[in-house]
């Protein structure tokens, strides 16, 4: 894993929803990122669903969130993801 102040690349997995290749993360707000962590949340930028980074014995993945963790996502970043929304759906090669 590799880091900067805006951008962490790891080794590329697929999203849990569409497959889409995720190999890098970042923050809304450059005093918000950091290297992942296992908990943390995701959003694809390919269908922009959340999902959740976990590490475990064979390396790190990304899962799709529990009921609870989705209702946590609502409430703390579901705006971030709107704005994700919106920028992806409104590009021009859409």
């Amino acid at each position: 894993m590799t880091s900067n102040n805006d951008v962490t690349k790891f080794r590329r997995q697929p999203c849990p929803y569409c497959g889409n290749s995720v190999d890098s993360a970042g923050a809304p707000t450059p005093e918000a990122s950091r290297p992942p962590t296992s908990g943390d949340f995701f959003v694809c930028f390919g269908c922009t669903e959340p999902s959740i980074y976990q590490t475990g014995p064979f390396g790190a993945y990304l899962r799709k969130p529990t009921p609870a963790e989705l209702a946590e996502f609502a409430v703390d970043y579901g705006h971030h993801a709107e704005r994700l929304h919106r920028f992806i759906n409104d590009r021009p090669d859409r």
